[in-house]
């Protein structure tokens, strides 16, 4: 039984953690815990506040009261000429995207300044984000929801 609890605890923190090959993706995956109400959660660099509507999804990653990023997600509903979200086989897209999942756990080690300039590379309009509900991993189908950052507030104050 040891055994088994340290080769899932070792899975999921194995997840994305190669900051130099995650830097050369041009597609990555952010885990993240989707909430019907507000959530705040208290990491060593940063807090997590993530909170979603009936179609919109929130997360605000925040180092301090001026150094924010806010992502969201959105339902496909809304405009069903533009498909935004995929649903994949968990099986196969863990098998072939393991090593581009980023968990905020991967973020705590790195910080969020690191995360937003150095891994997402906001600059750059090739590289396309996608969030993955935590949840999402017990079932046998995930839902990935292409990411959008809508605001970036990063000065210092």
């Amino acid at each position: 039984m040891k055994k088994i609890l340290l080769f899932i605890f070792i899975a999921f923190k194995s997840l994305a953690q190669d900051a130099e090959y995650i830097k050369t993706q041009d597609t990555l995956y952010l885990l993240l815990e989707e909430t019907a109400q507000l959530k705040v959660q208290k990491f060593t660099k940063f807090t997590l506040q993530s909170s979603s509507s009936t179609s919109l999804n929130f997360y605000e990653f925040s180092e301090a009261p001026s150094k924010q990023l806010t992502i969201w997600t959105q339902e496909d509903g809304k405009f069903p000429d533009k498909k935004l979200n995929r649903i994949v086989k968990r099986k196969d897209f863990l098998k072939t995207n393991k090593s581009k999942i980023i968990d905020a756990d991967f973020i705590d080690t790195i910080g969020v300044t690191d995360f937003l300039f150095t891994i997402l590379k906001l600059n750059e309009t090739k590289r396309v984000i996608y969030v993955l509900n935590k949840r999402d991993l017990k079932k046998r189908k995930i839902l990935l929801k292409k990411a959008k950052f809508s605001i970036v507030g990063y000065a210092e104050m």
